[in-house]
């Protein structure tokens, strides 16, 4: 997803998007406030 400044969202050649991954992810929720479909929540971690 081209949002994702941290490449954590990343989409396939066919132009669906990938799975995301968490390891990259620093929870910035620009994600989230970018998505059209409100598919993507950020929660905080409390660990």
């Amino acid at each position: 997803v081209p949002a994702c400044p941290d490449m954590s969202i990343p989409m396939n050649a066919d132009g669906t998007r990938g799975d995301f991954d968490y390891f990259f992810c620093k929870g910035c929720g620009i994600c989230a406030s970018v998505c059209p479909f409100d598919a993507i929540h950020m929660v905080l971690d409390e660990k």
